[in-house]
């Protein structure tokens, strides 16, 4: 017979459960299912105009845009390729999915490193998303980049993609995506490197971001006890 649950964990039980339809409202609302709302287009369109003129045309009066230190997402990219060996398979003989989440972390890490110019302090994981398996000896390569980065520059967001790379018929497949958020301490002697969408797809990336963040730190501020954030 098990015995009644404590009410600590009770507690933990019910966080599991605001989590989970956390999750599923965050889904729901994909900017591939629910359009940007009126005031999401608003905070893109004044990154723009502080910002977004990198060819040195349109927003910010056509002089690079606000206080010009904003990048494109191809600027902040940072790649590594990894080849699989069969100590990081699993039972089925594919690679371990944690061997894979380590990876792109790692690599999520040091992209918000370099552009941090700190050492930046882990907040919450995004849905991780597994598209196909990753073979034993498959040519992985992993490539992140900013999503969103906060007005004041006190966090970033991180995309990691995972491809598998056919190196004969030069072609690749994507296998896994995943999401990071990062924060750079408030003593920090620069702050994130200020960045703004460039195109449609950055735009809705950032959209997306920016909701998962609003998601993170609502379950941020939920008195309730929990053991991590995870938007």
């Amino acid at each position: 017979r098990l015995p009644a649950p404590t009410p600590a964990a009770l507690s933990l039980l019910e966080a599991a459960r605001a989590r989970q339809e956390a999750r599923k409202a965050l889904r729901a609302a994909a900017v591939d299912r629910q359009a940007p709302t009126l005031a999401e287009l608003e905070l893109v369109h004044a990154l723009w105009v502080e910002n977004g003129a990198f060819d040195g045309g349109g927003g910010g009066g056509g002089d690079g845009g606000g206080r010009g230190a904003a990048v494109p997402v191809e600027e902040t990219v940072t790649e590594s390729v990894v080849l699989c060996q069969p100590q990081d398979r699993n039972v089925h003989n594919k690679i371990f999915g944690g061997y894979l989440l380590r990876q792109s972390f790692e690599l999520a890490f040091v992209c918000a490193y370099k552009h941090a110019h700190v050492l930046p302090e882990f907040c919450a994981l995004g849905d991780i998303s597994f598209l196909a398996p990753v073979e034993i000896g498959s040519i992985l390569q992993l490539r992140a980049s900013f999503e969103h980065v906060r007005p004041d520059r006190s966090a970033v967001s991180i995309r990691v993609t995972a491809r598998v790379v056919d190196a004969e018929r030069g072609t690749s497949k994507a296998t896994n995506s995943f999401h990071y958020l990062f924060s750079v301490p408030p003593a920090a002697p620069r702050a994130a490197t200020a960045f703004a969408p460039r195109t449609f797809k950055d735009a809705m990336r950032w959209i997306a971001a920016h909701r998962r963040e609003q998601l993170a730190a609502a379950l941020a501020t939920d008195a309730r006890p929990r053991f991590r954030v995870s938007a």
